[in-house]
């Protein structure tokens, strides 16, 4: 479970996580791990394709939390990757 591993105290550079899953969605893990991990979460980069309206929207707007939309290629993930370390 994402959640449990994220809460332990491993050091992690980045958290990547998809933003629509079945049992816990996206901004749920941000939420943990800002509450758990505060140094995580400026670190975290939600990965969706469903963020244009409604909930997801709002609340992207609200926390500022980095996205990528799908369907993305390797180099900009890579991107957004070292835009989130720089």
């Amino acid at each position: 479970d994402g959640c449990r591993i994220l809460g332990e105290g491993d050091v992690f550079d980045a958290v990547i996580c998809d933003f629509r899953m079945p049992d816990l969605e996206g901004d749920g893990v941000y939420d943990y791990v800002a509450a758990k991990r505060p140094e995580l979460a400026g670190r975290f980069l939600l990965v969706t394709g469903d963020t244009s309206a409604g909930p997801a929207h709002e609340w992207l707007r609200r926390t500022g939390t980095p996205t990528l939309a799908k369907p993305f290629q390797g180099q900009q993930l890579l991107d957004a990757v070292n835009s989130l370390l720089a």
